[in-house]
């Protein structure tokens, strides 16, 4: 598993496909302020 600053804008498919491990919710909630931050800007 990539650290987070090693992740691409990973598509949110992938995430939504995979188990909800404690990690993963933590990557979710990650990208989507990513994607905010990027909307904002």
């Amino acid at each position: 598993m990539p650290s987070k600053k090693e992740v691409p804008l990973a598509p949110r498919l992938v995430v939504s496909k995979r188990a909800k491990t404690a990690e993963d919710l933590e990557n979710e909630e990650y990208l989507r302020q990513l994607e905010l931050a990027i909307e904002n800007h």
